[in-house]
């Protein structure tokens, strides 16, 4: 018993020492602004050593995805101004990623409805580039269009063995 004890005590004494806590968050945009969210990431995309907060928002057009910039004290600074901040597009998630190397990392956007995706190069100064072109950048109908023919010719398979 006296073994067991010694096993389970500081383990017991120890959770307070490494919990975690959290404090609701009540005032500024991040908490405030409405929108029909899909996803969110937490990125350090300006390296200052905070994590930055993105929000993509969708499943309608004209609702625009949130990017905040963490300012170090539980405050976050909303961007409102740029290419991947104004893209009415319906989107669904997204991801970020070095793509070319330069230390900044970028952002690739998935949008609804065959909506072609997005990918944002992070310019390095708190602003993104668009990019609108490259192989990365399927056509979301040129995708529906091959797989409503693979199923045409399945159908026919099938009606014809």
């Amino acid at each position: 018993m006296k073994n067991l004890l010694t096993l389970i005590l500081p383990v017991l004494l120890s959770q307070n020492i490494f919990a975690q806590y959290f404090t609701k968050i009540t005032e500024g945009d991040i908490v405030n602004t409405l929108s029909d969210s899909r996803s969110c990431n937490w990125v350090d995309f300006n390296n200052d050593g905070w994590q930055d907060v993105q929000i993509t928002n969708g499943k309608y057009p004209l609702e625009d995805n949130l990017l905040y910039i963490n300012n170090g004290d539980g405050t976050f600074e909303t961007i409102t101004d740029g290419a991947i901040v104004s893209d009415f597009v319906p989107s669904d998630g997204a991801t970020w990623a070095d793509h070319d190397n330069d230390g900044d990392i970028d952002c690739f956007v998935v949008n609804w409805y065959g909506i072609d995706n997005l990918f944002y190069d992070n310019n390095g100064d708190e602003t993104f580039t668009q990019i609108t072109i490259g192989d990365f950048l399927w056509k979301t109908m040129d995708i529906l269009k091959h797989q409503a023919g693979v199923i045409i010719i399945m159908i026919v398979m099938l009606i014809f063995m």
